[in-house]
């Protein structure tokens, strides 16, 4: 599970900027774009066409960065929503939990290296 802040900038760079720039990294790699592509949809959802053009400091969000293993994550399970609950938001608070030391993900596949 990944952690960033970001503060939109409008000398920034936007997210599709970001998608591009990820995506020359993988050499055009049509699976590892595709799977790129589909976090991207499914982590903005209907916010897409807005989001997918603002602009944030990239040095803000690259140093900020942090990866956490997901399981550490405090967060509500599904079986405790009831059935006639939906779109439950919540944020989990990371500051006590210790974040993976980004050298030991460096063969985490040619995706994750191409950010």
């Amino acid at each position: 599970m990944a952690s960033i802040f970001i503060r939109q900038n409008n000398a920034g760079q936007s997210i599709q900027q970001l998608v591009d720039s990820i995506t020359i990294k993988t050499n055009h790699n049509f699976d590892l774009v595709d799977k790129l592509n589909n976090i991207v949809c499914k982590t903005l959802g209907n916010s897409l066409e807005q989001s997918i053009k603002i602009k944030f400091d990239y040095n803000i969000a690259r140093d900020s960065l942090l990866f956490y293993r997901h399981q550490d994550i405090s967060k509500i399970e599904e079986v405790h929503i009831p059935n006639a609950v939906s779109e439950v938001r919540y944020k989990s608070d990371l500051s006590t939990l210790k974040h993976i030391d980004l050298t030991t993900l460096k063969n985490c596949g040619d995706l994750f290296n191409s950010i």
